[in-house]
């Protein structure tokens, strides 16, 4: 009996980790192109070295160094600013490579393209998990699944799906913390995001403080927690980096001390159209506004505050991703509110209450393009990139040798990711070529999609033939199948949205989700 319980349990593991592959392989962007690339040149140069130690490569990395890629150059900063994405992809590079021919560019191509997945794989779990987080907390099946679409689909979340953007990991993090009641597992998670990124401390720090009013934990031993992991990060900083090093790199991610800077940043953070907290995650914001619990809430808003002022030092405050690359992993410090919020919502029969849930239904189905076009894709679709080898990067160096970033109208309405998402697709739709957007002419055929099957199906389309071979073979190749496969992939989202907002409706589901 022990022993059938083990193997359904063992079949139930392998046919979730065969969905969630599937899933990730359709909404893998398919290539590295940015942060991701640097990371892989980093291991590449690295390992084609002949060095043994990483810390020789480093010390003579300018003598040593190559490209896989020169897109995307690497630095000695990158293996301290993107340590755990560079141990990780070593660990794929070194894994994949034992089956494969180094020096074929085709295997190059099939190591890279898992150390893309596995990005967008955290995303699919977080998803998964969310979910089985719901569960424990007794909600509905249905009601479970609408609310991670909600949560995942109608934000700038859904940007995630495709890869790119190592948060991707700091979200299942956060999403794991949850899951997990075990104060080591907890500490170790809280580790790991802070050795991603360092700054997450300010976010860390004020959730650890909300543990004296949620869980009674004693004041005395979250301080002592909190210093231990700062001790632990300043240590692991230190021996990373320089002090010269950290400021060099600030100054090329343009750090402002400038006060009105600072405040234009801070005031963009919350409310322009285009990035803006309350235009672009209006579906959490709603739910924690709901679900807020006493002393607990403000205090964990107060560290968002903190953080996101952080943030603001910084022209990309948003991380060049729709509703914020650096903030949206946040969200899920408030899953505790969004769970009580959406509880309330479902559970109390108020009218207004179901006008909330298809405001919500609404704001998700008219998000959906964002999985494919992206506001923050903006500079590269002017400049046609997809159909240059070298993609056009949105941070450039102006006149005076300082480096600038594209001027996003991150305030135009039209720049919101909902609206500029919708447009692009009902334009496409309709066949039109030339799409007018925040004051800027885009040429329809220059907007690629950001998942690797719709990238695979625009290849074929626009006959693109300065890519990998293979890739443009198995395009034309399989061409209707991906075709079939895309739309249905498509209209399955939107079908349990639209029918769950049907229902609603019609008050028949009501007592089912209760």
């Amino acid at each position: 009996m022990i022993k059938k319980s083990y193997s359904l349990k063992f079949l139930f593991f392998l046919f979730v980790a065969i969905i969630v592959t599937l899933i990730s392989i359709l909404l893998f962007r398919g290539r590295l192109g940015s942060d991701d690339l640097e990371v892989f040149n980093f291991v590449y140069s690295y390992y084609n070295s002949d060095f043994d130690s990483i810390k020789e490569y480093i010390n003579n990395i300018e003598i040593s160094k190559s490209y896989f890629d020169e897109i995307q150059k690497h630095s000695p900063m990158t293996f301290s600013h993107r340590f755990v994405w560079v141990l990780q992809t070593m660990a794929i590079y070194k894994f994949v490579s034992i089956f494969l021919d180094l020096k074929s560019a085709n295997s190059i191509f099939i190591i890279q393209y898992f150390c893309g997945l596995i990005i967008t794989i955290y995303t699919v779990l977080s998803f998964y998990f969310f979910y089985l987080i719901l569960k424990k907390r007794n909600v509905k099946f249905i009601s479970s699944l609408i609310l991670s679409f909600f949560l995942f689909c109608g934000t700038g979340l859904i940007s995630f799906f495709t890869g790119a953007y190592i948060e991707s990991l700091v979200v299942f993090l956060f999403v794991l913390r949850y899951f997990y009641k075990n104060f080591l597992i907890i500490f170790l998670i809280d580790l790991i995001i802070l050795f991603i990124k360092p700054y997450y401390y300010i976010v860390i720090f004020f959730l650890r403080l909300s543990d004296y009013f949620f869980i009674k934990k004693k004041l005395n031993f979250i301080l002592k927690y909190l210093f231990f992991l700062f001790l632990l990060v300043l240590f692991y900083r230190y021996l990373l980096t320089d002090l010269q090093s950290n400021f060099e790199s600030l100054n090329k991610k343009g750090i402002s001390f400038n006060f009105i800077e600072l405040l234009k940043n801070f005031v963009n953070f919350y409310i322009s159209f285009g990035i803006g907290i309350f235009f672009t995650a209006t579906i959490p914001v709603v739910l924690i506004f709901l679900g807020k619990i006493k002393n607990v809430t403000i205090i964990k808003i107060v560290g968002i505050i903190f953080f996101s002022i952080f943030l603001s030092l910084f022209d990309g405050f948003h991380g060049q991703a729709p509703g914020g690359r650096y903030f949206l992993p946040t969200l899920f410090i408030f899953l505790d509110e969004i769970i009580i919020g959406y509880k309330k919502i479902v559970n109390i029969k108020k009218k207004y209450y179901v006008f909330i849930l298809c405001l919500f239904a609404f704001l998700t189905i008219f998000n959906l393009p964002t999985l494919e076009y992206r506001n923050t894709s903006l500079p590269e679709y002017l400049n046609a990139t997809a159909f240059k080898q070298k993609p056009t990067s949105p941070v450039f160096l102006n006149k005076n040798n300082e480096y600038q970033l594209f001027p996003f109208p991150i305030k135009d309405i039209e720049f919101n990711n909902i609206i500029f998402s919708s447009k692009i697709f009902i334009s496409k739709i309709l066949d039109e070529r030339d799409i007018h957007i925040a004051n800027y002419k885009i040429n329809s055929d220059n907007i690629y999609p950001a998942t690797g099957i719709g990238r695979l199906l625009y290849l074929r389309e626009n006959n693109l033939n300065i890519y990998n071979p293979v890739i443009i073979i198995f395009a034309k190749k399989f061409y209707f199948l991906l075709k079939i496969i895309y739309i249905v992939f498509y209209l399955i989202i939107f079908l349990i949205i639209f029918l769950f907002c049907l229902n609603l409706l019609k008050n028949k589901l009501w007592k089912k989700l209760v």
